[in-house]
C-alpha cells in the first residue's frame, strides 16, 4: 500500500478515487480519546486508525460535532449502570462523540442514499476525530440554508425525525 501524509492524517493512495473532485481514503487521523472513565484530564489527542465502514455504513470526513450532556455520561462512566451497556472498566469504544456534521468520503457495499462529497449530519461512533463511522440510517442529508457547526448541534432533533421517517426507534 502507498501511503502518503497530509494535515488530516495519512491516506492510502492505492484506494483514492478517480475523476473530477477526486479524494484520497485516508489512513490514519487524530482523534479526541479516553483508556479509561473519568473527567476532562482523561481526555487525550492521538493518532489511530480511521475507522473501518461495514456494507450499511458512511465514512464522514468530520467538519463539527455537536456535545451535549451524553457525551459527559460516555466519558464519565456516570450513571454507573451505564456501564453495563459501554463497557464495566473502560469505554469500549474509546473516541468520543456522536453528534456529526461532515463530508462522506466513503460508502459500503449496500449504502444506497449518499455518495462520496455529499453534505450529512447525524450520528457517527466516535464524532470527536477527524473521521467517523455512520450507519446510512443515522445520517441525513444536510440542509444547504444550515452551516456544519448548526448542524452538528441539531441532530438529536433530527435524530428523532429520521428515526420516524426510518421506523426505528432512537
Amino acid at each position: 500500500m502507498r501511503t502518503a501524509k497530509t494535515d488530516h492524517g495519512t491516506v492510502d493512495r492505492d484506494h483514492a478515487t478517480t475523476g473530477q473532485g477526486a479524494a484520497r481514503r485516508p489512513t490514519t487521523m487524530r482523534a479526541a480519546m479516553q483508556d479509561t472513565y473519568g473527567g476532562a484530564e482523561v481526555v487525550r489527542v492521538a493518532t489511530r486508525e480511521v475507522p473501518a465502514i461495514a456494507d450499511d455504513e458512511v465514512l464522514v470526513e468530520v467538519v463539527a460535532a455537536g456535545v451535549d450532556r451524553g457525551v459527559w455520561h460516555l466519558m464519565t462512566g456516570r450513571p454507573y449502570l451505564m456501564r453495563l451497556g459501554f463497557g464495566l472498566t473502560r469505554p469500549r469504544q474509546p473516541v468520543l462523540g456522536l453528534d456529526v456534521a461532515g463530508r462522506v468520503v466513503a460508502v459500503g457495499a449496500a449504502v444506497t442514499r449518499f455518495r462520496p462529497g455529499d453534505e450529512v449530519l447525524g450520528i457517527a461512533r466516535g464524532a470527536f476525530a477527524q473521521h467517523a463511522a455512520a450507519k446510512e440510517a443515522k445520517l441525513v442529508l444536510k440542509p444547504e440554508s444550515l452551516g456544519f457547526e448548526e448542524a452538528a448541534v441539531s441532530t438529536r432533533s433530527e435524530e428523532r425525525r429520521v428515526g420516524k421517517e426510518c421506523g426505528y426507534q432512537c
